[in-house]
């Protein structure tokens, strides 16, 4: 009786050693992937429907971005937004819209490169929105300044300019069309 009490504690003993042995043993010699700095397609976080709020000086709201979804690659310093849509907020509650399909922007948010479809609308004081559409178009939302080199396609209320690259001064309301400028002036009623 008493062997029996020592085999079977030396029994349960060593089932209990054998795995620990065996994944510490194995353990050692396994090789854990290493992530590299130098692997910029990386991505170290992503938001999902997010929403961000840049503040001004004075602590007033100076811009909004919003995006489904929102990746941040450290390798090359930027994030990636899909379906940004940016809201400048300027003087006497002017507010201006940007859209496009794709978006990527500097880590300080000083600078948004769009792309696909971008389009800024200008629902300001005038009594019908402005339009301008372009394929490509980079932003800098700190000054509130937007430039093209693609075709652009400006309209409001039947009224439409078409023209190759421009410069734009959205807090200002300012925008210049930089070459083959052409216009359609429909007389209102």
């Amino acid at each position: 009786m008493r062997w029996t009490r020592h085999i079977t504690l030396a029994i349960v003993i060593l089932l209990t050693l054998l795995p620990v042995l065996y994944w510490g043993w194995i353990g050692i010699n396994q090789t854990v992937p290493q992530v590299t700095e130098q692997d910029e397609d990386r991505i170290d976080f992503f938001i999902l429907d997010g929403h961000i709020k840049r503040y001004s000086q004075a602590g007033e709201i100076a811009h909004q971005i919003s995006s489904p979804l929102i990746e941040h690659l450290p390798g090359q310093s930027i994030t990636q937004v899909t379906q940004p849509k940016v809201i400048l907020l300027g003087d006497r509650d002017q507010e201006t819209l940007i859209e496009a399909d794709q978006g990527t922007m500097t880590d300080d948010e000083s600078k948004i490169e769009l792309a696909g479809n971008v389009r800024v609308i200008d629902n300001s004081s005038f009594d019908a929105p402005r339009e301008l559409r372009t394929e490509t178009m980079t932003l800098f939302p700190s000054s509130q300044y937007a430039e093209t080199s693609d075709p652009v396609i400006f309209e409001q209320a039947l009224n439409q300019l078409s023209a190759i690259g421009m410069q734009a001064w959205l807090g200002e309301q300012r925008i210049e069309l930089l070459s083959e400028v052409r216009g359609f002036y429909a007389k209102s009623e």
